[in-house]
């Protein structure tokens, strides 16, 4: 549509000016000679003029010569303008299609389909990335990424929940997962991210390789936590083999305060825990259970750490001194 349009706004020229001029000049002149013949009528002098009627053919032919000679020239010029023009419109043609082309591949870059994953509750799932990277997805969480993951940066999104990435090595096209406030930028590692809207903070932790986030670099067995109502950074020393048990179904707390363990349970178990008194928020547990603990033996084993006991009503759990 874009090369009919140029094609039909591009106007071939009338016959030029210059020879409107001649032809009138010619007129003009003509004219002046029947005049001056009809003021002094002579009679045809076969001795100086020849014979009348070969003479007047000869005119005619003259005429007759000139006219067409003039209409081919014109007829010339107008199809080399013709000629022109059509060659000016393919190279503009080729030259928009180009173009285009160009646009279209880097907007192809910036705009592709994408992959949204999501577990239930009591699910794990393994997804393998187009560029070789492998995602272990935890249960209740959710991931986004391009369908082709191309371009400079390959970019994952962890939308919410708990995930472990074992990153494929490339140097020339860094890893890039993103979680609430946090940007995690890595070539080729493993690490774990818990990012569950739930809680009140974003956990990195590294297991093997260097992983920068927001602009700060970590070494394997080293977390930062990312404080969601500060906006603020925490970088301590973790085992990393406590972070990812999850992932054999272990449920594991290193050194987490009462009411994020409060929240993961209810979650979990789809319960909800009610503390007597608030103070008891702050405490903070540092433990690991089996899959084949329920959660009367995680509460009991809780509480009795802390002098705490707990009671159970139905879907609620109150939380005693």
């Amino acid at each position: 549509m874009l090369c009919l349009y140029i094609k039909s706004s591009i106007m071939i020229p009338p016959y030029s000016n210059q020879n409107n001029k001649n032809n009138d000049e010619m007129a003009e002149k003509v004219s002046k000679v029947v005049d001056n013949f009809k003021e002094n009528p002579e009679p045809w002098d076969l001795k100086y003029m020849g014979n009348e009627s070969v003479a007047k053919e000869k005119i005619l032919n003259r005429l007759l010569f000139s006219i067409n000679s003039t209409e081919k020239r014109r007829r010339y010029n107008l199809k080399k303008i013709a000629t022109w023009s059509a060659a000016a419109v393919i190279l503009i043609c080729i030259s928009v299609g180009l173009l285009l082309k160009v646009e279209f591949m880097d907007e192809a870059d910036s705009f592709q389909p994408q992959v949204t994953i999501a577990t239930k509750q009591g699910e794990q799932r393994k997804i393998n990335l187009p560029d070789g990277s492998v995602v272990t997805l935890n249960a209740a969480s959710k991931i986004s990424y391009s369908l082709y993951l191309k371009g400079k940066i390959r970019e994952v999104t962890l939308v919410d929940g708990e995930a472990f990435f074992d990153v494929k090595h490339d140097e020339k096209r860094p890893f890039q997962v993103k979680a609430g406030k946090t940007l995690t930028h890595v070539l080729g590692t493993a690490f774990n991210i818990s990012s569950y809207s739930f809680l009140k903070t974003i956990n990195i932790t590294v297991a093997k390789g260097k992983v920068a986030v927001n602009n700060e670099m970590l070494l394997p067995n080293q977390q930062i936590v990312y404080n969601k109502a500060s906006a603020t950074l925490e970088k301590k020393k973790m085992l990393a083999s406590n972070i990812t048990s999850w992932m054999q179904g272990i449920l594991s707390f290193t050194d987490q305060d009462f009411k994020s363990v409060a929240a993961i349970l209810e979650h979990r178990y789809h319960v909800r825990i009610i503390f007597e008194d608030k103070e008891m928020e702050n405490l903070h547990f540092t433990a690991r259970f089996d899959p084949a603990e329920n959660l009367p033996d995680v509460l009991e084993a809780l509480t009795i750490t802390m002098g705490l006991s707990y009671e159970i009503n139905k879907d609620k759990i109150i939380i005693k001194k």
